[in-house]
């Protein structure tokens, strides 16, 4: 991977909160994209991210033919909780330039490229 994160350029987000839920801590997220993030933050306020990066190893990639954008350091997961919180999220990542967005409930899916998906692309999760 390249241009890994600086967690010193983003002030408002941590390694802790970004880190693999399966156990083995990694953080790869990418600097681009993490900029992109502290853009919409700056924009709408915290983001309260549910999933960031995930190894290769995190049962939801384990499924996957080819790693996702989780897996690739560049999308995260952002509670949205309601209609209201859905449309700010979805409206700062089309702003600051993001082109994968997944809705579902409780959540926004936000990445700025995947390696086996075209993108820009919109879905719901169901």
């Amino acid at each position: 991977m390249t241009d890994i994160w600086n967690p010193e350029t983003t002030p408002n987000f941590t390694p802790e909160e970004l880190k693999c839920s399966c156990g083995c801590g990694q953080t790869q997220m990418r600097q681009d994209f993490m900029e992109k993030l502290q853009m919409m933050r700056d924009l709408i306020g915290p983001l309260g991210i549910t999933s960031g990066y995930r190894c290769p190893h995190h049962e939801e990639e384990a499924k996957k033919v080819h790693p996702g954008s989780h897996a690739q350091g560049r999308a995260c997961d952002i509670k949205a909780l309601n209609g209201y919180d859905r449309f700010k999220v979805i409206q700062a990542a089309i702003e600051v330039g993001m082109s994968g967005i997944g809705q579902a409930n409780g959540f926004v899916h936000v990445d700025d490229g995947h390696d086996y998906s075209p993108r820009p692309a919109a879905w719901k999760y169901r």
